[in-house]
């Protein structure tokens, strides 16, 4: 709901809670400041989410701080009954909030599938609102995505490669490419392929060169990915990889390019040199 006051003079008694209080005095001051003679695009960006927290009334911007980003935590807590108390580690935080992988962390200990159900939940709530908090990509997905290999119960991790067999919404946001440079996607990719989903690892990489990556980016990200099916006690993972991946893949348009061209020979050495290293027992 919208926040109605005098805008040249109000007391904390003129707003709901101190958070809506907080965001009409910084917008207060920043306003009646004189900009900067240099651009400075944290004023404007801090000026825009005061009005949003004021003026919006979508579901995010009561959510929404003026310096801290979104209260994940409260949001999650005020929209679903959870089978655990959500604990803030951090005990000198004064601000009481989780960050969206540490709530998928807690969460998915006592019920994965009610972990996937808020991530997609806090996906569809706040990711419309990132020209206002530019950062949330990184907290809302790279962070959860990054945190499957050593954090995320396992459950967890595969309800989320199977949510992407059908959700191409999901697939869409994972791979934006203005946000693309951000993201990891070697390890998603790899164990989409240990729960035998490698037609799944393949819609994630078909969808990664659907948005031109940097050349630069995409080749640390297949270097990655082929790393991990390195294995020097058995031939078994980069043959799958080989089979059931790499090959089907190579039908993409972005091998087409020089780049993709160049990273492909790349590649296909990297590969080669496993095999000879392999056979040679290195």
């Amino acid at each position: 709901m919208s926040i109605t006051y005098n805008k040249e003079s109000f007391t904390r008694a003129d707003f709901p809670d101190d958070r809506t209080y907080e965001a009409a005095c910084l917008l207060q001051k920043l306003e009646n400041t004189p900009p900067p003679s240099y651009p400075d695009p944290f004023r404007v960006r801090t000026i825009n989410t005061c009005r949003f927290i004021l003026e919006d009334d979508c579901l995010a911007a009561k959510y929404e701080t003026p310096k801290r980003g979104f209260r994940y935590k409260q949001a999650v807590e005020d929209h679903f009954e959870l089978p655990c108390t959500l604990e803030v580690w951090d005990s000198k935080d004064s601000d009481n909030n989780l960050l969206p992988n540490e709530i998928l962390t807690q969460v998915g200990k006592h019920d994965p599938a009610l972990a996937l159900k808020i991530w997609l939940w806090m996906l569809d709530t706040f990711m419309p609102y990132l020209h206002i908090e530019t950062g949330e990509y990184i907290l809302l997905i790279e962070a959860v995505l990054e945190d499957m290999e050593s954090f995320l119960p396992q459950e967890v991790n595969d309800l989320i490669v199977r949510e992407l067999e059908h959700n191409s919404e999901l697939l869409d946001m994972i791979s934006d490419a203005s946000v693309i440079q951000h993201v990891q996607y070697d390890y998603i990719i790899y164990y989409s392929s240990t729960i035998e989903k490698c037609d799944n690892a393949c819609r994630i990489i078909n969808a990664y060169l659907d948005n031109t990556p940097e050349i630069k980016v995409c080749r640390r990200m297949f270097f990655d990915l082929v790393s991990r099916f390195c294995d020097f006690e058995s031939k078994e993972a980069m043959q799958k990889f080989e089979t059931e991946i790499w090959y089907k893949v190579g039908t993409h348009p972005y091998w087409n390019s020089a780049e993709g061209q160049s990273l492909r020979v790349y590649i296909n050495d990297y590969i080669a040199d496993y095999y000879m290293e392999y056979d040679q027992g290195i």
